[in-house]
C-alpha cells in the first residue's frame, strides 16, 4: 500500500515536471516570437513594428543677441534638421526657417544682422567629411555672404565672435584638441589666425578688443586673454566647471557653469579685468548665455524634461521667460518656410549663377596636424594659400548672393525664404 501511494506520489511529481517544461517553452516561443514581430522585416512584405530608438527631442542649442537686442535661437530637431528662430527683446517670436545641418555657434554683426557657422552634409558623398561654411545673415534673416572654411577631417567650429568693426573670428577645434582662431574681414577675406593654448570651449571679444577664451578643464577650468597677435594677456581662474561665456556692453564678463552633480547652474560675474563681482544662480542648468545691447542676459536653460529661453537681469533677476512648449506652438502658429540646403551639386550654389559642374563642393585633403610628439609646438599652414599673416588671403574665396563663385572651394546654399 505504502510503495502504490510512494510510486503514484513519483508519477505525480514526474507529470507536474513535465508540464513545467512545456509551460516554460511556450514562455521561451512566445519571447521568440515577440523578437521576431518587433523587427521590421524589410522587403518581406509582413508588417512588423519599427525598431525602437531613443527619443531626441526638439531643443533650443546656442543663442546670440543682434544689434536691435532681437534674439537668434538655434534648435535642434529628431530629424536632424535645424531650425533659426529670432525674438524681440521681450521674447516675442518675430520669425525664422529650418533648414538642413548643424550650426555651433553664431554672433551679431555691428552693421546688424548675424553671422552663424553651418555644417552642411555634402549630398551624396557620405564618406567626406560635411562643408564647414561661415554664413552672413542680414537684418531680414536673408543670407548675404557664405565662405567654405576648407577644415580637414576633424576639425571643427567651436565658436564665432565678432570685433567692432565686423572682423570674424573662428574659433577652430582640430586633432588633440590643437586650437586655432582664424580671423576673416566683414566680406570672408582671409586676414590671419593664431595658435592657443589646446582644448579651448567658447570665446568672446573684450572692450578692450582682446579675446576672451574659456576652458572647461574641470581640473584647471578658467579664462585666458588673447590679442590679436596671438600673445597671452592674463588668465583668472574660474570656481567650477563653465559652458560657455558673454561679456556685456559694460564690459563685464558672465560665465555660467554648472554646481556638481545637481540640476542647478550659476552664473559668475567677472569685472574686466578678470577680478571676481559676484554672481548669480540659476534653477535649471544654464548651457548658453548671451548679452543684449541693454545688458539683459539671454539663457538657455534646461528644467528637466523641459527647457526654456529666460531673459535675466545682470543680478539675476528673472525679465521674461519663454517655454520651449510655447516657443514651438508659436512656430507652429506663423510657420516659416522650409529651405533646402544645399542644393545638389549639378545645381549653382547661387541662385542667379549658371550653374557649372566646377562648383561642386569638394573637400580638401588637408587636415590640422597634431601637436608633435616631442612636445614641440605644432605648425599650421592654412588648407590652401600663403602663411597666415600675409598680405595675399587664400582661398576660399567668400560669395556674395548673386555674384558667380571663385573656385572650388566656394560654396553658397540658398537660405531664401
Amino acid at each position: 500500500m505504502r510503495a502504490g501511494a510512494a510510486g503514484a506520489g513519483a508519477e505525480h511529481v514526474r507529470h507536474r515536471a513535465r508540464g513545467a517544461r512545456w509551460l516554460l517553452g511556450a514562455l521561451a516561443l512566445a519571447a521568440l516570437a515577440a523578437c521576431f514581430a518587433a523587427v521590421d522585416p524589410r522587403g518581406s512584405g509582413r508588417a512588423g513594428r519599427p525598431p525602437v530608438r531613443a527619443a531626441v527631442p526638439d531643443s533650443p542649442t546656442n543663442l546670440a543677441v543682434d544689434l536691435a537686442g532681437d534674439v537668434w535661437v538655434t534648435m535642434a530637431t529628431d530629424n536632424g534638421d535645424i531650425g533659426l528662430d529670432r525674438y524681440s527683446a521681450g521674447l516675442s517670436w518675430r520669425g525664422g526657417f529650418m533648414s538642413l545641418g548643424d550650426i555651433r555657434d553664431l554672433a551679431g554683426r555691428p552693421g546688424g544682422g548675424m553671422v552663424m557657422d553651418l555644417s552642411i552634409p555634402i549630398p551624396d558623398e557620405p564618406d567626406l567629411p560635411s562643408l564647414a561654411l561661415i554664413s552672413v545673415l542680414s537684418d531680414g534673416m536673408e543670407q548675404t555672404l557664405a565662405w567654405d572654411l576648407g577644415l580637414g577631417e576633424v576639425d571643427y567650429v567651436r565658436s564665432i565672435a565678432v570685433e567692432g568693426d565686423g572682423t570674424v573670428d573662428v574659433l577652430i577645434a582640430g586633432d588633440a584638441g590643437f586650437t586655432t582662431i582664424r580671423r576673416y574681414s566683414p566680406e570672408g577675406r582671409y586676414l590671419d589666425q593664431m595658435t592657443i593654448e589646446p582644448w579651448a570651449l567658447d570665446m568672446a571679444i573684450g572692450q578692450d578688443g582682446l579675446r576672451y577664451v574659456v576652458y572647461d578643464d574641470p581640473d584647471a577650468p578658467r579664462v585666458l586673454r588673447y590679442g590679436v597677435d596671438g600673445g597671452l594677456a592674463g588668465s583668472f581662474a574660474l570656481p567650477s566647471t563653465p559652458t560657455g561665456i558673454t561679456i556685456a556692453p559694460d564690459g563685464r564678463i558672465f560665465i555660467p557653469s554648472h554646481e556638481g552633480v545637481g540640476d542647478n547652474s550659476r552664473v559668475e560675474r567677472f569685472k574686466p579685468d578678470g577680478s571676481s563681482d559676484g554672481g548669480f544662480r540659476v534653477t535649471g542648468r544654464c548651457w548658453k548665455l548671451a548679452a543684449g545691447p541693454d545688458g539683459s542676459l539671454y539663457a538657455v536653460i534646461e528644467e528637466r524634461p523641459s527647457w526654456s529661453i529666460q531673459r535675466l537681469s545682470a543680478t539675476g533677476g528673472q525679465r521674461g521667460k519663454v517655454e520651449w512648449g510655447a516657443m514651438q506652438r508659436r512656430r507652429a502658429a506663423h510657420p516659416a518656410t522650409v529651405t533646402a540646403l544645399p542644393p545638389p551639386p549639378s545645381a549653382t550654389p547661387s541662385p542667379t549663377a549658371t550653374p557649372s559642374p566646377s562648383v561642386t563642393p569638394r573637400r580638401p585633403a588637408t587636415r590640422t596636424p597634431s601637436p608633435t610628439p616631442d612636445g614641440g609646438e605644432p605648425t599650421h599652414t592654412p588648407p590652401t594659400g600663403p602663411a597666415p599673416g600675409s598680405a595675399t588671403p587664400p582661398p576660399p574665396t567668400a560669395t556674395a548672393s548673386g555674384a558667380a563663385p571663385q573656385g572650388p572651394h566656394t560654396y553658397l546654399p540658398s537660405l531664401s525664404r
